[in-house]
């Protein structure tokens, strides 16, 4: 109601300026209508009826009668177009009018004028009245409909929620209309509401009067009624899923589907037994035949249409052919894709292939089941080898701690001379087998996944300060200057405060071990969508001529000699371990430029 307020308001101009009824387009148009009646009664005549549709008797019909002052607040004078100044007829003067205009029908002028005030039930009498009670009003509907349009809202989202469901059952309930065809239940739907729609529109532009914005919203509800029920059942049917099954179109679809089906199935079993050489040649000769058969026909004989019809049949079986053959062909094409990929796992689906194509399709599921196996039997092997490793270092450290202590006895013993030097040198090579050991250990554990991880809530921000300052005389010791660009607020991760420890102090260590003297080493930590990053920059003493992936190898190093401490397997460990804390850890080398990357997701 307030929406057809607004629009009355709006189609009279009020939000544009207008402030008085006479001003209207209403006003205006019913002054034209009633004018042209005018000239239609004194160029042929007067009808039985006034112009607000009341019988007249012919006895009765005169200008005077017809057009008083009781019965229409119309005032008018008619005159000649040769003669203007001489009035052929009238009805009677309004002494106060509120509107006034000129018409010109014919060789008719009419002068007209709307008296103020209005008294007279005519149409002014009802369009006025409606128009000085909207008019206060014009900005309050305004909130009004806004307010509607709101709450309309809110229900839209309520009945989307409640569509389908019912109080005390389980899942998606269907009702009666849920269960007519979507496409037969919208068309008839959509009919209706246009009908409804248009209706309202034609009675809204044909007249004027409170009762025609009364109708026009009465058949606008009920048309908003037909909309949300096709809404809800729309909603309702696409909770329940597969919503397009409930459908004429699909049906009419499935069925010719079914039906080419049966008739392809029938014709591929008739040639299974050929070869597919023979096969292909005797489909092409089928073919042709046919073709020169249906040609003749349309030619030479008296059924030119059936020979169309049939030979339209024929070729529409012929693309359903070579389109179920291209299908298999594409199967074949994706399966042999997704195995070069390495997805050994995946199987073609050969139920509905034919001839020779489903025989390679068995053959590729074959294929992908042996490499699957061997696979498998890698991976057997890479454990057995883990394993050897992890046992073999085992086995090494009771005797090696057996020579690290004794080398140690010996030290504390009076040697002079070369026993001395030779006592260090078993002493430094002692330690480090140890430590090669250690990392063995620690690299095949973090490689195959058996290290206990206690995921907590770290700040990245004071690790990292943390780190720099036990480090600091490392630092000073290598040359290398530390610069940390942290944000202000911390950063927070889940990790595992001694592995991610372990991670740092490999990549502080390999800076401590690897970077040019007298550099910057930089660390940067920042928050990237949904991750915090912190990144390793330096410069290395040596050239890096390998690449990033050998790096993470294990047993490899960036320096050229093996003159340096360290095992190789820093940065394949730390790489492992940040797996295991479900991040990542990226090297990119440039020049001498090395930088490492770690990712980890963020937590608030």
């Amino acid at each position: 109601l307030s929406g057809s307020g607004i629009l009355y308001l709006y189609l009279n101009g009020v939000y544009d300026g207008t402030t008085s009824y006479f001003e209207t387009v209403t006003c205006t148009n019913l002054t034209s209508r009633y004018a042209y009646e005018v000239y239609k009664n004194a160029e042929f005549g007067f009808s039985s009826y006034d112009l607000n549709g009341r019988y007249i008797s012919p006895e009765a019909q005169t200008w005077e009668s017809l057009y008083s002052r009781e019965r229409t607040n119309f005032s008018f004078t008619i005159s000649s177009a040769a003669q203007p100044e001489q009035i052929e007829a009238s009805n009677y003067t309004a002494a106060q009018f509120g509107y006034e205009d000129e018409y010109r029908y014919g060789n008719k002028i009419i002068r007209c004028r709307v008296s103020d005030p209005i008294t007279a039930r005519d149409g002014y009498y009802t369009t006025y009245h409606l128009f000085t009670a909207l008019f206060p009003m014009r900005y309050t509907l305004i909130i009004l409909f806004a307010a509607c349009l709101l709450l309309f809202v809110f229900d839209l989202i309520f009945v989307c929620c409640a569509a389908g469901h019912r109080r005390n059952q389980e899942g998606i309930i269907l009702n009666m209309q849920d269960k007519i065809p979507l496409d037969l239940y919208l068309l008839c739907n959509g009919f209706i509401i246009t009908l409804l729609c248009a209706g309202g529109v034609s009675i809204l532009q044909s007249q004027s009067s409170p009762s025609a914005f009364v109708i026009f919203g009465v058949l606008i509800l009920i048309a908003s009624v037909f909309l949300l029920a096709a809404f809800m059942t729309l909603v309702t049917r696409i909770k329940l899923g597969k919503w397009w099954r409930n459908t004429v179109i699909f049906r009419v679809f499935h069925f010719f589907l079914l039906l080419f089906r049966r008739i392809g199935n029938a014709l591929m079993n008739i040639f299974h037994i050929f070869p597919m050489l023979w096969k292909t040649i005797l489909i092409f000769c089928a073919v042709t035949l046919i073709n020169f058969v249906l040609a003749y026909w349309f030619f030479h004989g008296y059924g030119g249409f059936g020979a169309f019809f049939f030979g339209l049949i024929f070729n529409a079986l012929l693309l359903l052919a070579l389109c179920s053959v291209s299908l298999s062909l594409q199967k074949l094409r994706d399966a042999g894709e997704r195995l070069s990929s390495g997805d050994f796992e995946s199987q073609v689906d050969s139920s509905r292939m034919f001839w020779d194509f489903k025989k390679h399709a068995e053959n590729l599921n074959r294929v992908a089941y042996g490499m699957n196996i061997a696979v498998e039997q890698r991976m057997k092997s890479e454990r057995l080898k883990t394993e050897l490793i992890t046992n073999v270092s085992h086995d090494i450290k009771t005797p090696l701690t057996s020579i690290i202590n004794y080398v140690d006895l010996l030290g504390k013993e009076e040697l002079d001379g070369q026993a001395a030097e030779y006592v260090a040198v078993l002493d430094r090579q002692a330690r480090r087998l140890k430590k090669l050991t250690e990392d063995l250990v620690e690299a095949s554990k973090a490689s195959t996944g058996n290290l206990a991880v206690d995921l907590v809530r770290t700040g990245v921000c004071e690790l990292i300060n943390q780190a720099v300052g036990e480090y600091s005389e490392r630092f000073e010791a290598a040359g290398l200057t530390p610069v940390v660009a942290a944000p202000e607020k911390e950063l927070f991760i889940l990790a595992d405060g001694r592995l991610i420890w372990r991670i740092v102090d490999n990549l502080l260590g390999n800076a401590c071990k690897y970077s040019q003297p007298e550099t910057r080493l930089y660390l940067t930590i920042a928050a990237q969508a949904q991750t915090v990053s912190v990144t390793f920059k330096n410069i290395s003493r040596d050239s890096l001529n390998i690449s990033a992936d050998e790096l993470m190898e294990r047993f490899v190093r960036g320096d050229s000699s093996r003159s340096t401490e360290g095992s190789g397997l820093g940065l394949n460990i730390a790489k492992s371990l940040t797996e295991l804390q479900h991040g990542t850890l990226s090297l990119s080398v440039d020049g001498d430029l090395f930088k490492a990357e770690l990712r980890f997701p963020a937590v608030p």
